[in-house]
Formats: C-alpha cells, sequence, structure tokens
C-alpha cells in the first residue's frame, strides 16, 4: 500500500464518552503510527477535538438528523455516506454499537469492519468484539473494541489538549473577575440526566459556607442545560467572590477548569473533562453507576455516592448531606483555603 493506512472511528456519544475514549484513540496511534486516524463525532464537539496530536482529521455529524424526517433529511444522510466512501477508508471501528454506525461502516468500502457484536445490523461487521455496554468499566469498553492480536491498552490515562489561544483567554476573565490561578473552586451544578443533579437547594446552601465560612472564590461553570440552576445560585447568593460563567465554548471551560484548585461536580462530561486534565475533583455520582463509570485511580478523583430518587414528576440525586461534601472539599482544599 502506497498510502497510509487510512482508519476511520466513529463516536457519536456525547462529551463524557468522547475524554473516556481517548486512551483507545490514542493506542490506535501508537500501533499504526504511520496512520491517517479520522473521527467521526457530532458538529458540536468538533472543535474540542481537532487539537488532538494523535487525531488526524474531525468529520462532524449532525445528530439532530435523527429527529428529522422527509427528502432533506433523506438527502442530508445520502451525502454524508458519500463523503465517508470518498475518503476510502481502509478500516472502520465503531465504539458503540446502533444501526447508523454499523451501516456507514458497511457503505464506507472499508475492508475491515470493527464493532461490538451485540447490535441489530451486526451482519454489516466482519469483526465482532463480544462487549456489551454497562457490563465492564466504560473505559475498559472502548479499549477492548480497539485491542487486538494480545495487544492491550497498557496506559489508561485519558486525554484533552486546551488551545494556547483559550489558555489566554482564561487568564484574562480570571484577571478581570479578580481571580487568580489556582485559587478558586469550580462547581458545576448540572447533568444531563436530571436523576444525576443534587437539588439546587444543596448547593445553594454548600456554595453560601464555602464563602463564608471558608473564604473561598468560587465560579460557577453553567453549561447551556444548566443556566436555570446557576441562575438560582447566583441570584441567591450575591457575592464579589462568586461569579458565573455561562460556558459557550467546551475548550474555554477547560482552560477555566485547569486552572482551578478543585472541581465539584455531578457525574457529567465536565468531570471526566476534569480528569483528563489532572484536576483535583470532588465528584458526586449514583451509586447505581459505579461499577461502571468510577475508574479513576489516584489521588485527584474523589466522589461521593448517592441515590437516584424519582419524586412524582421530580428526579433528582439525593442521599447526600451538605455537610458531608462541604466538610470534604475543606478537607481536600487543606492549607490552600
Amino acid at each position: 500500500m502506497n498510502r497510509p493506512l487510512k482508519i476511520m472511528v466513529v463516536n457519536t456519544k456525547f462529551l463524557g464518552d468522547l475524554i473516556v475514549s481517548t486512551p483507545a484513540l490514542r493506542f490506535l496511534k501508537e500501533e499504526y503510527p504511520r496512520s491517517e486516524l479520522i473521527l467521526i463525532v457530532r458538529k458540536e464537539y468538533r472543535k474540542a477535538f481537532e487539537n488532538f496530536p494523535y487525531i488526524d482529521r474531525i468529520i462532524p455529524f449532525d445528530a439532530g438528523l435523527k429527529h428529522k424526517k422527509g427528502l432533506t433529511a433523506l438527502k442530508r444522510g445520502f451525502d454524508f455516506i458519500l463523503k465517508l466512501r470518498k475518503e476510502k477508508p481502509d478500516v472502520f471501528i465503531a465504539l458503540h454499537p446502533g444501526d447508523r454506525p454499523a451501516l456507514w461502516a458497511f457503505l464506507s468500502g472499508a475492508a475491515l469492519r470493527i464493532a461490538p457484536k451485540k447490535q441489530n445490523l451486526s451482519f454489516l461487521i466482519n469483526k465482532k468484539i463480544d462487549v456489551n455496554e454497562d457490563s465492564i468499566k466504560y473505559i475498559d469498553y472502548y479499549n477492548r473494541i480497539v485491542e487486538h492480536g494480545g495487544r492491550k491498552v497498557k496506559f489508561n490515562k485519558t486525554d484533552f489538549f486546551v488551545p494556547e489561544e483559550d489558555d489566554l483567554w482564561a487568564e484574562n476573565f480570571l484577571r478581570e473577575n479578580n481571580f487568580k490561578d489556582g485559587e478558586f473552586l469550580i462547581v458545576h451544578p448540572g447533568a444531563s440526566e436530571k436523576s444525576k443533579v443534587w437539588q439546587v437547594d444543596n448547593y445553594i446552601e454548600l456554595i453560601e459556607k464555602l464563602l463564608k465560612e471558608a473564604g473561598c472564590k468560587i465560579l460557577i461553570l453553567a453549561g447551556p442545560q444548566d443556566e436555570e440552576n446557576c441562575n438560582l445560585i447566583s441570584e441567591s447568593l450575591k457575592d464579589k467572590n462568586l461569579v458565573v460563567y455561562k460556558s459557550g465554548s467546551i475548550t474555554k471551560s477547560a482552560a477555566l477548569i485547569k486552572k482551578s484548585q478543585l472541581l465539584v461536580d455531578n457525574d457529567t462530561g465536565t468531570r471526566h473533562l476534569g480528569a483528563a486534565l489532572g484536576v483535583k475533583i470532588l465528584a458526586l455520582l449514583p451509586e447505581d453507576n459505579l461499577d461502571y463509570w468510577n475508574f479513576y485511580d489516584g489521588v485527584n478523583h474523589h466522589f461521593i455516592a448517592g441515590k437516584r430518587f424519582n419524586d412524582g414528576e421530580k428526579s433528582y440525586l439525593g442521599g447526600i448531606e451538605v455537610e458531608t461534601v462541604y466538610k470534604k472539599i475543606v478537607d481536600l482544599l487543606g492549607d490552600k483555603r
């Protein structure tokens, strides 16, 4: 083969899954250093992953297409398949099951098509990996899909790379708000699933104690789905040492997290972002998720487990006392307060 081996990998899940799959992606590049590694992700994550040293190119996918119908949606879906086919990949790897990734694999024309065994269109895959979601820890799940011929992923450290311009932006943002590098906490009070979210009243009580009793400076990180809770917190606690950043960019959020002394979070992609950046973390996790999503060993990742509750139309993470979280934060901060 005159041209480099072309490996196409698809992961159209959310931010946490993408970060957790980085050891598998890094392994592929290490195994085939002369290959061209192309990653297919949701379009909103393109900029977050395009500066990874072991990913050569990103192909963005509009996940909103699955909710659309009619000729326009059909044409856009067909055009996307043509785009993949023109790439002429040698290997196509789907990091999760699904009809769409299986079809992409087959229609891309790749000679080797790798994906989990258990799925509806498994007959389109010619190397089926016998591994199921929610059966082992997710970092091992992604690794198993790419491992081959006795070659194993040996280094499970996840990665995230912050562009230099976003580091500079974060420095300016902190300076404008009278915050110093390494002398503030970040609290992210949201999550994609309501059953993973510690109630906003708890966050208000916790942050008030941290501001008044522990003398902390706190930056609230508000994603698009967290704004309501973040607004409630900031309106309840008017304090010069409390700042809200409404995140419009994953890499800018990462730049701020990287400069914090501690990240307090629910079970979200932001938690995985912090772990990849090597920041000290206190995560509030549902106990039913621990078998699959708690795999960060070492001194920087700490967690308190709670239970998911459904109270009529209301879902939330409960069973965690404010005082327990407060004491753990103070303990983790130590002499840095």
